[in-house]
């Protein structure tokens, strides 16, 4: 087999009897063995690590470069090739990847040959179509098997997709009918060709007519291609990327699902083989990261189970792949699919908002804006929908003016493949019925002929008045949508000019609040200071009579201190202008607190416990204050309802979710059913006889809200009176 000369600073010219290659340089000292050998090794370790930088990268080629010369046998330098091979960016892989293709020939290793040959292609045919020339040559005239087959196939193929792609709208046009008319006439071929020829045709349809055509030989290559006498996993890839693709356009969401999910089992596939080859720097992170995204656009066909992984997978990614964290955060589509999967409209409106015109979403942008119209409309922001509604209605009017093109493009190929049939079948009658039936065929032909067009016309007609039809309903509806911005845009002063008028109530009710508890302060400790006064200055004999009242005046006044400072806390957390102050603080000691601070409500007969008292202490990272408020409150509600028995706090950690979790329980009245949630509004109360205003409960959940936590009736405690959970992060 004739084989061409490799570059002499390229690869290694001689091999030694014991199969060692030598460089035709001069002999390199034994040091600088060394230390090459020391850069080998570095390189090596450093192969654990993805790859973030081109700094890095260049570092690790160089490395490699300066390895070259001290590969000891032909095994080694083609480990050293793959490894350059793979860490080039597309554009470099070229040089490498056909040294190595030079190196494999020289010594017929024809397994490396047909594997660097498949690589370079799929690197290289949509920046180079003549490399794949280059390489078809070559791959011809190696010995026939299964796998040189595929491999020509492939390199073939992909040659042709690029071909498709970047040919003018004429030439597409031409190639498609070509390869359409080859495809109707050519029955005696292999199932290879007729592989290839469908994949051609897909391609050119994809490019010119992506209609109800492609969707008939999209399936037909799927049939065909599980027919091939060999199994070449990139085929399988090229062919379900293209089909995931193109179901997705067509808004087929459970084929689209499918053809993913059969392209991911190829990637893994292809992932264990580079494994098994010791492939160090081969990714394959976009291409999972890109397929788990097709799947989440079409989140419609998913399991909710489904949505949570696909969706895991593509956050895993992004922590080891610097390009899968840029499309993340720069496109934000697989959170936006994610968001709108599961139903958080606002969530998704809020970032869908944000990235509509991102040029990196430029490709998806009907999507987007269809489901930004969707996530508006379950949330009533009539503002968004007013814009997605317009963007979408353009892009639609846009998209059936498109679609007519198609068609008519469609109609157009199968009107000439029709031509091309007449005429074939024109010149068979008259081969067979000679020179006197050739003028009457002419004219069945012309009939033929003129009732193609005919019927062209009237789909044409037809595909004509219902863009018409769209057009002028576009019209109405844009009328209605100004209509419709014109109120909105009326019912927005509105709502401004109340807000203003809200505010400066609130102000007003502000002001009004705190003068208030200035007010009602002062004397209320006045009262109290004077009836201790009282008390001090009777006899030792009435003292003790008259220190009840005393006792029950002070009551009374923490009491009505209580309600006001209920109703300042209320104003301040519905005006947002209080906030949780975070510090380290013993839990212990918070409960110990809160304790202390009710004892003096404890009526006879009921005892006050601690349960964790004899408990290690544990330090959480919180409001204290706020905490402390929140048990304050939640026992002297135990208190207030309980006659006899007990009222006990306890708390626990959940080290595994990071929450603390305080339960107060007593053996009171209890809570009836259907009002474990009525209790947390606002001025309720169980009894119109007990003290307060019904603001206790109402402030807890406030308050556990503004910690991020939250304050609920345990339902399932079964025992004699109630008992409240309290649970905040840690």
């Amino acid at each position: 087999m004739k084989t061409t000369r490799i570059p002499r600073n390229k690869i290694l010219q001689k091999k030694s009897p014991d199969n060692r290659i030598y460089t035709n340089q001069l002999y390199i000292p034994n040091m600088k063995r060394v230390i090459l050998l020391c850069v080998a090794a570095i390189v090596s370790t450093l192969a654990t690590y993805a790859i973030y930088n081109d700094s890095r990268r260049t570092f690790l080629i160089d490395s490699l470069h300066s390895a070259l010369p001290e590969a000891k046998t032909y095994n080694d330098s083609v480990s050293i090739y793959y490894d350059l091979f793979d860490l080039h960016t597309r554009r470099d892989k070229k040089t490498d990847g056909m040294v190595l293709l030079y190196l494999a020939a020289a010594h017929n290793d024809e397994s490396v040959q047909l594997d660097i040959a498949r690589r370079i292609a799929s690197a290289s045919a949509s920046i180079d179509t003549a490399i794949c020339t280059t390489l078809l040559r070559h791959v011809e005239k190696m010995p026939e098997s299964r796998e040189r087959d595929a491999t020509r196939s492939f390199i073939f193929l992909t040659k042709m997709r690029s071909e498709a792609i970047d040919s003018s709208e004429k030439v597409r046009q031409q190639r498609l009918n070509e390869y359409l008319h080859r495809y109707r006439e050519d029955k005696d071929i292999t199932p290879t060709e007729n592989m290839e020829m469908l994949f051609v045709i897909c391609s050119y349809l994809d490019t010119t007519v992506p209609g109800d055509m492609l969707a008939k030989y999209i399936n037909k290559l799927e049939e065909a291609i599980k027919k091939l006498p060999f199994h070449l996993y990139g085929i399988y890839n090229m062919y379900y990327l293209d089909a995931s693709i193109i179901y997705s356009n067509f808004g087929d969401a459970d084929k689209a699902v499918e053809a993913n999910k059969k392209l991911l089992d190829i990637i893994d596939k292809l992932a264990e083989q580079s494994r098994a080859q010791n492939r160090r720097y081969r990714d394959y992170a976009t291409h999972y990261y890109n397929t788990y995204r097709r799947i989440l656009s079409n989140y419609t066909a998913l399991t909710d189970n489904e949505v949570e992984y696909y969706y895991d997978r593509i956050k895993a990614l992004t922590e080891t792949s610097l390009d899968c964290h840029y499309d993340f955060n720069n496109s934000q589509r697989p959170t936006i699919y994610y968001l709108m999967a599961k139903k958080r409209y606002g969530e998704a409106l809020t970032i869908l908002k944000k990235q509509i015109d991102n040029p990196a979403n430029a490709s998806s942008r009907r999507l987007l804006y269809k489901q930004m119209l969707q996530a508006a409309t379950e949330i009533d922001d009539k503002g968004a929908m007013l814009q997605a509604a317009m963007a979408y209605n353009q892009i639609l009017e846009n998209y059936l003016i498109q679609n007519s093109i198609e068609r008519g493009r469609e109609l157009q190929t199968l009107y000439d493949l029709n031509s091309l049939q007449a005429e074939k079948t024109a010149l068979e009658l008259e081969n067979k019925e000679g020179e006197l039936g050739r003028r009457h065929i002419k004219y069945v032909i012309i009939l033929i002929a003129a009732g193609i067009l005919l019927i062209l016309l009237l789909v044409i007609l037809m595909l004509y008045l219902r863009a018409r039809r769209s057009s002028t309903n576009l019209e109405a509806s844009n009328a209605l949508l100004l209509e419709e911005r014109d109120k909105l845009q009326h019912i927005q002063r509105e709502l401004i000019e109340a807000r203003d008028r809200a505010r400066k109530a609130d102000n007003h009710k502000a002001e009004f609040i705190n003068n208030m508890s200035h007010e009602v302060s002062t004397p209320v400790n006045t009262i109290v200071e004077y009836s201790r006064l009282i008390v001090d200055n009777m006899s030792e004999e009435k003292r003790k009579y008259i220190g009840k009242y005393a006792q029950i005046v002070e009551l009374s006044a923490d009491m009505l201190r209580t309600i006001v400072n209920d109703v300042i806390d209320i104003a301040a957390m519905d005006n947002s202008m209080t906030s949780p102050s975070i510090n380290s603080y013993s839990i212990k000691t918070l409960c110990e607190v809160a304790i202390e601070s009710v004892k003096k409500y404890r009526p006879e007969g009921v005892s006050l416990r601690f349960v964790n008292s004899g408990n290690d202490d544990d330090v959480i990272n919180t409001d204290g204050k706020r905490v402390e408020q929140v048990l304050i409150n939640l026992l002297t509600n135990g208190l207030k309802f309980t006659e006899t028995g007990s009222v006990e706090l306890s708390y626990s950690i959940d080290t595994d979710n990071h929450t603390a979790t305080f339960a107060i329980t007593d053996t009171g009245i209890g809570v009836p059913e259907g009002k474990e949630e009525v209790i947390f509004e606002r001025f309720e109360k169980l009894s119109t006889m007990t003290q307060g205003l019904g603001l206790g409960l109402n402030i807890c959940r406030m308050v556990a809200n503004l910690l991020h936590g939250k304050v609920y009736l345990d339902t399932t405690y079964t025992k004699s009176g109630s008992r409240f959970l309290f649970t905040i992060p840690i």
